[in-house]
């Protein structure tokens, strides 16, 4: 079954149109959502063999396929985003690039359904290293910044006081000051449930949150931090190609 995804670029070069893989894709798109569904529950890393093989086909087929609108699975590679595991959010990524790489057509999936939510993905992994502050990190200065390993995370939001009687609404800052998110063993997204529930953060804020839990969880040494980096700057190019209302 999974020698389909195994084909080279001068396979798919002989059949370029997107219409001659549709049956293929169709399995692609439900073994990804299966080996994600294992992922997302457990960790179940024999799925990442199986997740990684099938993004490295889309790479291969939409940097070369022709009538790229006919592919309508945009969901679940972003989905893979939302992993710890840099090698497959790199993998993702780079399925990304190709899909609504130069030349792309009928992008109607990600304009009409996912385009809010790419776009936050995206900006937020492009450009969320600061784990204490508000200032943006280039890529240079991440790749020479040791302290982002094993880091703490000081993640501050605004809060919505409501005021009783005639007095008015009012906001105030609060931090979430985390420890030792490298020693926990649940993933980013449970994480970030639980502080979401425990402290009434709105939901706008919840990517922005995941991404610098994903930061301060996986990044343990200069490896992880080097492959985030690189995602880093795949999220820039994918986004900078592609404007939030053309994706």
């Amino acid at each position: 079954m999974l020698a389909h995804f195994t084909l080279t670029s001068e396979d798919i070069q002989q059949k370029a149109n997107l219409c001659h893989w549709l049956s293929i894709l169709s399995l692609a798109d439900k073994l990804l959502q299966g080996g994600l569904a294992k992922l997302q529950e457990g960790n179940d890393k024999s799925q990442n063999t199986v997740v990684g093989l099938i993004l490295e086909f889309y790479a291969r087929l939409f940097s070369k396929a022709k009538n790229k609108g006919a592919f309508t699975a945009v969901a679940p590679i972003i989905d893979v985003l939302k992993l710890d595991d840099w090698d497959l959010i790199i993998k993702a990524l780079e399925s990304l690039l190709s899909i609504t790489g130069k030349g792309a057509q009928g992008r109607e999936e990600t304009k009409s359904l996912k385009n809010k939510q790419l776009s936050e993905w995206l900006l937020k992994i492009a450009f969320g290293y600061s784990l204490n502050s508000s200032v943006k990190l280039s890529f240079l200065e991440v790749l020479k910044d040791s302290s982002l390993i094993n880091a703490d995370l000081n993640f501050q939001y605004f809060n919505l006081n409501e005021a009783n009687s005639d007095k008015k609404d009012s906001l105030s800052i609060s931090v979430l000051h985390l420890t030792g998110l490298y020693k926990d063993p649940r993933n980013s997204a449970q994480i970030v449930k639980e502080l979401v529930a425990k402290n009434s953060i709105k939901e706008e804020l919840t990517t922005d949150l995941h991404c610098k839990v994903r930061l301060a969880k996986t990044i343990v040494d200069e490896n992880s931090k080097k492959k985030a980096v690189i995602a880093s700057m795949l999220s820039y190019i994918i986004f900078s190609k592609n404007s939030f209302y053309s994706l």
